[in-house]
């Protein structure tokens, strides 16, 4: 499909990454490669995870040679015209012709994930120079290229679900993207007098290097279980049931270059197509943004995403707690206003409240005192960590225990967890209005989480006590 021509990919260096994905797809149909990065083993995103003698640049070179094609290295930081001017000369040098280039290169997620009022200059400067400028550098130095010697060429630019849909603490990379895909379309009016197309990919969740950050702890340090906690709950929200992996994608790279794509340019290509829905509805596939072309960009923002700028969750801290529990298999279940959230329209409250197996509770108070700030109450273990305002109670009255067994899979703050079930959700709350040691305003809260319930779910008005309903209606 692709014998005879030439390949050029930016970021290439990590193990687990779109680059190495891409070449190898490339090399597999035929293709020749020019392999870049800014380092021999990319930039990773968390510094202190481990190596694991991965090789770089120079073993995907390796691999695209085993496949029986040709490949060049070097490395390349795409925010520099000299640098990519000598990557060019070098690879017409070596190949006399680039019939691709795949725009792959970005920077890692950092200082820049925060809201706008606290982003730097500099974090600003360095997203928007490697995602955006250096995409320009690249397509200009590699479409002269192509002009000068009459080649009908293929420019593939990635960008992002984030150039088409807004979302909170990414404005850097959101800008990034939706510059490239503007820059895609128009550089693509521009070439196709010439027969070159120039197409980006939009991919939304993909299992890359780039999650690593979800692995990092509140040291600094990688915790690979912490990772795959995260990866879980993000596959949960996608409708196919999985995140993309760098082959998928690979795969809709080596058709827009293929023979078979001549007719297709200006596009940016959403992966997965049937994204989650943005305001973190389960079931809702994506409806609520269709039915509402206009809703404001804020109601675009994923509810995770927004949870977590609620609860100023910069510390990671229900993740950790979460995997925590997973890796040594405590059993639990929400319950509280955040399990009525579950099942019915949410309000917001910076407190998660938990019930643990019965038998389980003393190991799951030590696990939580080795790693968390713990303040412990007649009725309950307050858990916190610096860093974040979200507020964890796990309750000790041991009738709430029995809700674990029965709990099921629900979303709350944008995570798919065990909920108490509908029913054992409302009991807990009568049990708490109803308790006289508890503060009037905790009770008048309860009282409007059950009002809350019994409007979604009529048929639980029966199981409520005629003092309580007396209650609601004064």
């Amino acid at each position: 499909m692709l014998a005879g021509k030439v390949a050029m990919i930016t970021g290439c260096g990590g193990e687990h990454g779109f680059g190495r994905a891409i070449a190898r797809r490339l090399a597999a149909a035929g293709a020749d490669l020019v392999l870049t990065d800014v380092a021999p083993t990319g930039v990773k995103v968390v510094a202190a995870k481990p190596t694991g003698g991965w090789g770089g640049l120079e073993a995907v070179a390796d691999e695209v040679r085993k496949a029986g094609r040709r490949a060049v290295t070097a490395l390349v930081d795409v925010r520099s015209a000299d640098q990519i001017e000598a990557a060019v000369r070098a690879a017409l040098e070596a190949f006399d012709r680039i019939d691709i280039l795949v725009n792959n290169a970005a920077a890692p997620p950092g200082a820049d994930r925060v809201p706008v009022v606290e982003l730097g200059e500099e974090a600003w400067d360095t997203v928007l120079d490697v995602n955006l400028k250096g995409a320009f550098l690249c397509a200009r130095a590699v479409a002269r290229v192509m002009l000068e010697r009459g080649i009908r060429g293929r420019i593939v630019n990635m960008s992002s679900n984030c150039g088409k849909v807004g979302y909170a603490r990414l404005a850097a990379y959101c800008a990034s993207k939706f510059g490239l895909i503007g820059f895609t379309q128009a550089l693509a009016m521009e070439l196709v007098p010439a027969g070159i197309t120039v197409n980006a990919i939009c991919p939304g969740g993909a299992d890359t290097d780039r999650l690593d950050y979800l692995g990092r702890r509140p040291d600094g340090s990688f915790d690979p279980a912490l990772r795959a906690q995260g990866i879980r709950e993000r596959a949960a929200a996608v409708p196919l049931g999985r995140l993309a992996s760098v082959e998928d994608v690979a795969e809709v790279a080596a058709f827009l270059v293929s023979p078979g794509a001549e007719y297709i340019t200006g596009q940016a290509i959403t992966w997965p197509a049937a994204p989650s829905c943005t305001e973190g509805r389960p079931g809702c596939h994506n409806r609520c943004r269709t039915q509402r072309p206009d809703a404001p960009a804020e109601r675009s923002v994923r509810a995770r995403a927004f949870w977590k700028a609620v609860t100023a969750d910069r510390a990671g801290f229900l993740e950790r707690l979460l995997a925590l529990f997973s890796e040594h298999g405590i059993r639990y279940c929400v319950v509280g206003g955040l399990a009525v959230n579950a099942y019915v329209e949410p309000v917001v409250t910076l407190d998660l409240d938990v019930a643990v197996a019965l038998d389980q509770v003393p190991d799951a108070e030590a696990l939580l005192r080795r790693n968390f700030t713990v303040e412990t109450f007649p009725h309950s273990l307050n858990v916190s960590q610096p860093g974040s305002d979200l507020r964890v109670q796990i309750q000790l009255d041991p009738r709430y225990a029995a809700f674990v067994e029965r709990a099921e899979t629900r979303e709350v703050l944008g995570i798919r967890m065990p909920v108490a079930r509908l029913e054992d959700t409302l009991q807990g709350k009568v049990w708490a209005a109803m308790d006289p040691a508890r503060r009037p305003s905790k009770r008048q809260k309860d009282l409007a989480d059950i009002a809350r319930l019994l409007e979604a779910f009529p048929r639980l008005r029966s199981s409520v006590p005629g003092e309580i309903l007396t209650r609601l209606v004064e």
